[in-house]
């Protein structure tokens, strides 16, 4: 019997932006090097009349670094691999977290029977616990400040009862409400983001899908960016 027939790649950019979402959003050298920006451009006003060469050279650096700053967050490529969980078979994204205290490699991995995440504390999520895949943004850093914190998109996965999940806590709950077990911001997915939030909602839709996620079938899938309702 034949097997699947490979999808063809659509651009992950055509998939539909989650209205939790900020469209732009800023790496972590946003304030630093607006503040450092700002005061360049003090020193050149304080320095224009005495040596306009010196103030120019000043207020040439300081415009470059407010464009470095106010550039978007990189968009990565579609990271996913078949990996061997546990001794079970799953798809599996990359995450960059510096924690000594993880025991593997920062992951998020898709199994056919849960949704196992190495951010923190390993979380084994079984699908039939999970109740929505969430989209938001916050701001992070000092509130009451000069400059408005960036903006930080973040994905979350809640549940239906947070004592059902092995080593879950009450922080990330308190942060987004409801039953919320995991969540990771999306500059800390080594993977298209998009992707990754689109993959979870299809899987969690769509059970009778779950099996191939021991298969590579599902890998090719991801990367093909085939995960909308309709792709079933």
């Amino acid at each position: 019997m034949a097997g699947p027939v490979t999808p063809s790649a659509r651009p992950p950019s055509q998939l539909p932006w989650p209205a939790g979402w900020a469209r732009r959003t800023f790496g972590p050298q946003y304030r630093p090097a607006v503040v450092v920006g700002v005061l360049c451009v003090l020193l050149a006003a304080t320095l224009g009349i005495r040596n306009p060469a010196d103030a120019f050279l000043i207020a040439v650096f300081a415009v470059g670094l407010f464009v470095w700053a106010l550039r978007p967050a990189p968009a990565y490529p579609i990271r996913v691999s078949a990996v061997d969980l546990d001794g079970q078979r799953g798809a599996q994204f990359p995450l960059r977290i510096t924690n000594p205290l993880i025991p593997r490699r920062p992951s998020v991995t898709l199994t056919p029977t849960a949704v196992v995440t190495h951010a923190g504390a390993p979380l084994v999520i079984p699908w039939s616990e999970i109740t929505e895949v969430r989209a938001s943004h916050l701001r992070t850093g000092v509130p009451h400040s000069l400059l408005p914190p960036p903006r930080q998109n973040w994905l979350t996965i809640g549940v239906a009862d947070l004592r059902a999940i092995r080593g879950a806590g009450p922080k990330l709950a308190a942060r987004f409400g409801g039953n919320t077990v995991a969540g990771f911001p999306t500059t800390s997915v080594l993977s298209n983001p998009l992707v990754l939030y689109h993959t979870l909602h299809y899987y969690l839709d769509n059970p009778q899908a779950r099996p191939e996620l021991a298969t590579g079938w599902a890998v090719e899938r991801i990367r093909a960016a085939r995960v909308e309702p309709y792709d079933a």
